[in-house]
Parts: C-alpha cells; structure tokens; sequence
C-alpha cells in the first residue's frame, strides 16, 4: 500500500511535496469507510485511504506529479545500465530557479504483510546528475498494527557504501571498486548480481530488502496508458476467465450492448500477408527470413464483439468500435489487475475518452469494500468537477495542484488546508468551481 510520494525540485516542483495516502485518523464517516488499513504511530492513528483525486487548472502540475513517479520506476528499471548524464535526461530539475538544489524522490509503503512500513529516498545533483544520496529504511509494524522505531537498514553516499548489513558485505566488496554514480543502488542489486555466485546472499532477509522496494516500484504501481495490444487483450480474453467476465459484467452495468467476445486466430493469414510483403520489398532473404521466423513465434487474434440485439447477434472488428469503448477495455486490463493483485493504480486525467458515469464506476471500483477487498489503491488526475460530489470522498482523499504566477513553481496541497469546509455543510464542487479552494485557471473574459 502506498502510503507518501514526496517530490522535491522536480520538473514544476521546487520546494518538496508531499502526497499524502494515511492521515491522523478522525471521526469523519467517510474516511473510515474509505480506510484500507490502519496503523498506530507515534501514538497516532493512522488511516490509509483507497484513493486520492488531483484536481488543478492546465498545466498547473498534475501530470508533472504522475511523472515523477513513473521517473523513479525508470531509475529502478534502467539505470544499473547508466553511465553518464544523458542516461538521466528525463530527471529534470526546476528550471525557474538558480539555486542548484539536489533532485529528491522518496516513497513510503508497507509490504504485502502488512508487518513493515518502508522508506526509499533518492536524491541526484541537479548539475551533473549523479546520485547524492540513497537511503533504506524500515519500521517494523506489530500484531496491534503499532509502527516500531525507524531503523536504517542502507545508505550510499555518491559512489561510496556507508551504512548496510554485514550479511550483505559479499556483494558490498564486489560493486565498491565499481563506478555507479549514475545507478540506482536498488537497481543495479535487482538487475546486475550474479545469482548464482551471490545465491547466499540473494536469498537472506537481508536482501529480501532491496527486492521489497524494487517490487513495491515497479509491480505494485501500475500508470494507466492505451498501449495494450490487440493480441494482449485477446490473450486475456481467451486464457483468463475470470478477467472476461468482470469486463463482461463492466459492460452490462455501463450498457455498452457488448454481450460476448469472439476471438479468432488470424495467424495464418496474417503471416500469408507478411510473405506477400515481404516478396515485393528491396530487403536481404537473410532479413526476411529472419522478420519471418519472428512473426511465426507470435500468435495473432482478431477481437469481435458480440452485440445484444433483437434481430440478431452480430460481431464486428474491435477497430470498428468508439475510441472509449477501445480505451475502456485496454484499461479494464490494469483495472482488474490492480483489484485482484491489491496494487496502486494511477491515472492521468481519468476523463479522456469517458463519460462522467464511466469515471464514476472505475472509481467506485476502488471506494467499494465488495470490488475492493484486496487493499487497492485508485490515484487520479481530474478535471471532472461532479466526482468532488458524487463519490462518497473524505477531506483527506481531494487534492490539489497550483502553480505560483511569479516563480511558476507548483505546489500541492489537500481539502484538509481547509478547516472551515465539511461534508455535512458545504457543497465541495459548488465551492471549487467558484474559485474558494484556488487550482482553477484564471480565465479574462
């Protein structure tokens, strides 16, 4: 479960920001219905929440917070493979400034066992790029769901290990001579180690560490986006029951008149076209040969809905269907995943392409115990207005992004701000769309 995402000196963002999932607990109904887990710290209760809404004008942020998180993916994923500063083009500092500030992410979860509650923070020059600082820590979470004292468990300093485990001193002595500068630590341990030479090491509690962080990253967060194939869907659609019929149940509540998914396999003609292609190009026979042999490893599916309809039930090409609909099913995939799997599921500007009521079931998706009863989280940019009303949110789950009109940095910040404003009492679109709460664009007209 996701619990902060900090940012600091980051694209729009200058000073650091924090996104808040788990708040000191209070005895708002709505925060307790939307409560997915909840821990005691500093003798503090704590609530993390199922989802969080980002509301804010154009270019006021919003994307550039969705960004930042898939940027530290990108530092866990690749950059075991970086060398220099280029390999770091996309960690871009803010530029509206000459202060040469470090570039800091930091990210707070607890583990699938709900027993730990990790901190990950990594910081970068924002003058050459190379990594200032990593840091690793850990407070232990007890049967009463009480946090235990922070305790560091890792640290490097530039190219330099200064604090880990003994049990780690193998792997230690192998990458210390090494130049790793411009490397995430917790990548280049996931992504380069020999296992078999380190298997000792790979498989103690300590290191168990470095795989918690590198899972949370990049299994447990999933950024929405419309790339899934054709053949992706058509293989869920024919080897994942359970998936077909959550989506086909989508459909029926949303009236989409989809009742069924014909999927044939178009291998053959497919490949009989890619030989004609291929016969009438200027391209080597090794070449041809070798795109031929690719093609034939892959199975290809055509996707055919099938409608309700009166008269018939007629199925036509996926390609045939609206942009939405298309959309709706390539997202349903990450959806469904993120409700099994109990991952964190974010979204950039969730009304592209969908009705206001399509918006409403995928979050209700989220807010809902009887969809959500594995600890999933929704977090969503938004310019629709009528969720701040028709989505039973608390206080805590609205935030917002505004950008300072003379030092055009962004900040953040959350419903919370506003002691005076309740549920009970106050209509929260009414209030935003009226400008009390800021994060709307100033229009002259």
């Amino acid at each position: 479960m996701l619990v902060s995402f900090s940012i600091t000196n980051f694209l729009s963002f200058k000073e650091k920001q924090d996104l808040l999932l788990a708040l000191p607990s209070n005895r708002s109904k709505r925060q307790i219905e939307n409560t997915i887990f909840s821990f005691r710290k500093n003798k503090r209760l704590r609530r993390v929440v199922n989802s969080s809404a980002i509301y804010g004008a154009n270019a006021s942020g919003k994307s550039n917070l969705i960004i930042s998180i898939r940027s530290l993916q990108r530092v866990l994923q690749d950059s075991y493979e970086y060398s220099d500063r280029s390999d770091l083009n996309y960690v871009i500092p803010f530029l509206f400034s000459d202060e040469n500030d470090t570039i800091d992410f930091s990210i707070e979860f607890i583990n699938e066992s709900l027993d730990k509650l990790y901190t990950y923070e990594i910081s970068f020059s924002s003058e050459d790029g190379k990594v200032i600082s990593e840091t690793i820590e850990i407070e232990v979470i007890n049967d009463n769901n009480e946090v235990k004292e922070k305790k560091l468990v890792f640290k490097r300093e530039k190219n330099s290990f200064s604090y880990y485990d003994p049990a780690l001193e193998k792997i230690i002595k192998e990458y210390r001579p090494k130049n790793f500068e411009y490397k995430s630590v917790v990548s280049m341990f996931i992504n380069s180690i020999n296992n078999e030479y380190f298997k000792r090491e790979i498989e103690s509690e300590e290191f168990k560490v470095f795989k918690e962080v590198y899972s949370f990253v990049l299994d447990k967060i999933t950024i929405v986006s419309d790339n899934n194939s054709e053949d992706l869907i058509a293989n869920r659609l024919r080897n994942d029951n359970d998936f077909k019929e959550e989506l086909l149940l989508a459909f029926s509540d949303l009236d989409f008149f989809i009742k069924d998914f014909e999927v044939i396999d178009v291998t053959t003609e497919f490949l009989a076209s890619m030989t004609s292609f291929l016969e009438d190009g200027e391209l080597s026979d090794s070449i041809k040969k070798r795109i031929l042999h690719e093609a034939k490893s892959q199975k290809k599916y055509s996707i055919r809905p099938i409608y309700i309809c009166e008269e018939n039930s007629p199925s036509l090409h996926l390609d045939m269907e609206s942009r939405g609909t298309k959309k709706f099913i390539s997202n349903f995939i990450e959806v469904f995943d993120a409700l099994k799997n109990g991952e964190v599921l974010v979204f950039d500007e969730i009304e592209e392409s969908y009705h206001q009521l399509i918006q409403k079931y995928i979050v209700n998706l989220f807010i809902n115990e009887a969809t959500n009863d594995n600890r999933a989280q929704l977090l969503f940019t938004t310019h629709n207005t009528k969720l701040l009303s028709d989505i039973g949110f608390a206080k805590e789950q609205i935030w917002f992004t505004e950008k300072n009109r003379e030092t055009l940095d962004s900040y953040l910040y959350s419903l919370v701000d506003f002691k005076e404003v309740s549920v009970e009492n106050h209509n929260w679109e009414k209030l935003y769309l009226e400008g009390r709460l800021g994060a709307v664009p100033e229009v002259f007209e």
